[in-house]
């Protein structure tokens, strides 16, 4: 949730703001709620998995993003080929938000394999 007045300020003034906590994130109940009385479509969702099953190694974790999202479900561009860039990871309550992305796991495997 970003407060009116925040949108009057310079970008930089903005990233402070950010880094210093000031974006509230929604728990995905309240999210979609909010969606569905705003009429705005949230991102794509593709499952609900415990933390205790998201992987940890880097293989495993390439393995599930290949599994998991076999091909984009947003292309903006068709000569793109749908090759997905990742997928956003979060906690029920969103107090946890990271980014895996596939490119990154393929590029630290090419790595220690000296590729």
């Amino acid at each position: 949730m970003i407060r009116e007045d925040v949108l009057s300020l310079t970008p930089a003034d903005i990233s402070t703001w950010r880094k210093q906590g000031g974006q509230e994130f929604f728990a995905e109940s309240r999210l979609l709620c909010l969606s569905i009385m705003e009429g705005i479509q949230l991102t794509s969702r593709i499952g609900v998995i415990p933390a205790s099953q998201v992987p940890t190694r880097i293989e495993e974790m390439r393995d599930f993003l290949a599994t998991q999202l076999p091909t984009t479900s947003v292309a903006l561009e068709t000569q793109c080929g749908r090759r997905p860039g990742g997928i956003v990871l979060r906690t029920h309550d969103r107090g946890h938000i990271a980014k895996a992305r596939l490119e990154d796991y393929e590029k630290a495997l090419r790595r220690r394999s000296g590729r």
